[in-house]
């Protein structure tokens, strides 16, 4: 299985063009300033699909952090409104050529997660466990989204025991993977404090 990416996400790009906090006033004082910016960001990464879809792959892996480990950043509702609608073009353009949508999201978005499956995202990658429970959600919405990740780069494998990170994989794979919809891995890279023997044991 191939993916192309191309990075930076629809709020990823306005507040790298903003600033994060300028981004985050516009969104909520200047909504329509922040809209149009959101509409001209959608049509350059409607762009950026049709040329991605031209290549030899399956999916197209998309990469926006709209979470912190409390919570959705710019609240579900206000995400909702904003991102939700234009989120649902860069989808369906990328199932209109046959691919699989795939993204990368840092911290808690399991508010929005039966929205995200509502407008066709396949998989939810960097399941993170410090920050959402990854057998509560495979129970709820494993049968409508495929999860990846649940291994914790911030918990088990750099703070844990090989023995811990052994039993963590194996309940893992025995509670996430009935009828599929799991892909196994870590949530984020390995963190440099990670001891070498642990780096071992989740090879």
């Amino acid at each position: 299985f191939r993916a192309a990416g191309f990075g930076w996400g629809l709020f990823e790009r306005t507040w790298t063009m903003r600033g994060f906090t300028n981004s985050l006033m516009d969104a909520v004082v200047e909504t329509s300033f922040y809209e149009e910016l959101l509409d001209r960001v959608t049509e350059m990464h409607l762009r950026f699909i049709e040329v991605s879809c031209q290549l030899p792959v399956d999916g197209i892996m998309f990469s926006d952090d709209w979470g912190d480990q409390r919570g959705v950043i710019l609240g579900p509702e206000r995400w909702r409104s904003l991102l939700k609608p234009r989120l649902a073009k860069l989808y369906e353009a990328c199932h209109r050529a046959g691919k699989t949508t795939l993204t990368h999201c840092c911290g808690n978005v399991s508010e929005i997660l039966p929205d995200l499956i509502e407008i066709g995202l396949d998989v939810l990658q960097s399941l993170q466990p410090e920050a959402m429970n990854p057998y509560d959600l495979k129970k709820k919405w494993g049968d409508k989204i495929t999860l990846w990740g649940g291994l914790g780069s911030q918990s088990v494998i750099p703070f844990g025991t090989p023995q811990q990170i052994h039993s963590e994989v194996r309940r893992l794979c025995e509670e996430m993977s009935p009828r599929g919809g799991y892909i196994l891995g870590p949530a984020k890279p390995m963190q440099v404090e990670t001891p070498v023997e642990n780096a071992v044991a989740v090879l």
